[in-house]
């Protein structure tokens, strides 16, 4: 080969050598876009770096500039940690098997959903996650096709935080006695996810779950999001009675740990809330005494001159009971005490059963007007003695005064009507007169003139 052949060649195979790695690097993919976010959930950023919880497994998501061809590597690993010794504080590592179409956990066997993860054209999607012993702080994230690094960048990882708060009132049920209601809570619980993972919420009532629907608590609670739950009672046949129960909130265990198995979160995040169910007629005050249930109206009006029936429904907290009942009045006059509808004294003795109301109705009269009157009952529960004076305020009105005013109507509009008639009258005298006193002297008139022409 001349020496001219050969400074051709060599010229080449130098651009070649050139050439070709450029048009390789042209081709090779890159990743335009890299997010993290627990799914579900909105990307968090310290800084710069996308952040981490863990003990969740997270969506890494890479946006390509091609499609990818290959065995695809993802390595995670903390700070300038050795691969020599390696352990899941420190190192991770997840790979995709393009020829068998396997997702792997390829160090641990356990920190990756597989079916989760996926190829989607140009995105490549994994969802792994690190363990809750995992140290805390600044990881690189490094991605690799067929062996070769294609992209690296730096990720915060933080350990998780279980926040609830909550806010809600006081709420009382009041439901009938002996009936089945279903009663919507006036005020709704409301909740707020203040931690950085999301919550599963379940809202517990001890012994009485079954009594209660609680609303919007399907879904999970997002990071930072507030929400109202509703409550609704849906009371049993109960005799009167006041129960006061506790609820609790309950974050559930979350949605996506990397691995339920040796992965566990403490559940101090519990919030409790108030809640009361009162059974007892509409409008009247429960009160006990001993094991008896008294419901009776605090206050009532009446009609000075009216009779006015005042009404107490007594039962027992047990199977039996007795309650010794004496009544007395101020400003009033007892017409009559009936029990169960039955004709009763004013001292009486009531056996009470948990499963009926005794019905004691009392007809009194107020004695003055303009004035504040009392029913008074003195009740004792003859089993634990105890005894107490249970009053009926009755806000007496005014004395009624007889109005005349409609009776003075009437009788000037009789007294108009008289008038009308009597001038009809009077008018038709005045006119048949006239009338008659005009043909009288017209007849004379004719007689003149006859006369005349005589």
């Amino acid at each position: 080969m001349s020496e001219k052949k050969f400074a051709t060649v060599f010229a080449l195979i130098i651009v070649l050598g050139m050439v070709i790695p450029a048009f390789a690097a042209l081709s090779a993919p890159s990743v335009s876009s890299f997010e993290v976010k627990i799914p579900g959930e909105s990307p968090v950023y310290s800084g710069d770096m996308p952040v981490i919880v863990r003990g969740l497994i997270h969506n890494m998501s890479f946006d390509m500039s091609s499609p990818i061809e290959g065995n695809i590597t993802l390595r995670a690993r903390y700070g300038t940690s050795s691969t020599a010794s390696f352990n899941d504080t420190t190192e991770y590592e997840w790979s995709f098997d393009s020829a068998t179409g396997k997702w792997a956990d390829d160090l641990y066997g356990r920190y990756i959903l597989p079916d989760e993860c996926g190829v989607y054209g140009d995105i490549i999607s994994f969802h792994v996650g690190l363990s809750t012993s995992a140290y805390v702080g600044e990881w690189n994230i490094s991605l690799y096709v067929d062996g070769d690094l294609i992209y690296s960048t730096s990720v915060s990882v933080r350990d998780y935080v279980l926040g609830l708060a909550i806010q809600s009132v006081n709420t009382v049920f009041t439901v009938s006695p002996f009936s089945s209601e279903s009663k919507r809570a006036e005020y709704h619980v409301r909740v707020e996810n203040k931690g950085n993972i999301p919550l599963k919420l379940s809202v517990l009532f001890g012994e009485y779950q079954t009594l209660f629907t609680v609303t919007n608590i399907s879904e999970p609670l997002h990071v930072g999001e507030k929400r109202d739950l509703y409550i609704t009672l849906n009371s049993i046949p109960w005799s009167p009675r006041v129960v006061n129960i506790t609820g609790t909130v309950h974050p559930a265990v979350p949605e996506y740990l990397v691995s339920p198995g040796t992965v566990s979160f403490a559940t101090t995040a519990d919030q409790t809330f108030n809640l009361r169910i009162e059974v007892v007629r509409q409008g009247y005050t429960l009160i006990r005494v001993g094991n008896i249930m008294i419901q009776y109206r605090e206050s009532i009006a009446a009609n000075y001159g009216d009779a006015v029936s005042v009404d107490m429904y007594l039962s027992s907290v047990n199977s039996s009971g007795n309650a010794q009942v004496e009544i007395s009045a101020d400003l009033l006059v007892i017409d009559s005490v009936r029990v169960n509808n039955e004709s009763s004294s004013q001292e009486l003795s009531l056996q009470l059963t948990n499963d009926t109301e005794t019905h004691l109705q009392v007809v009194v009269t107020p004695e003055k007007a303009s004035t504040t009157a009392y029913l008074n009952y003195d009740i004792r529960d003859t089993l634990t003695a105890e005894r107490k004076v249970v009053r009926t305020e009755i806000v007496v009105g005014m004395a009624i005064v007889p109005d005349d005013r409609d009776g003075m109507v009437l009788l000037i509009l009789i007294s108009i009507v008289i008038l009308f008639i009597i001038s009809i009258i009077f008018i038709t005298f005045i006119h048949f007169r006239k009338e008659r006193q005009r043909k009288g002297a017209h007849a004379s008139s004719k007689r003149n003139l006859r006369r005349r022409k005589m």
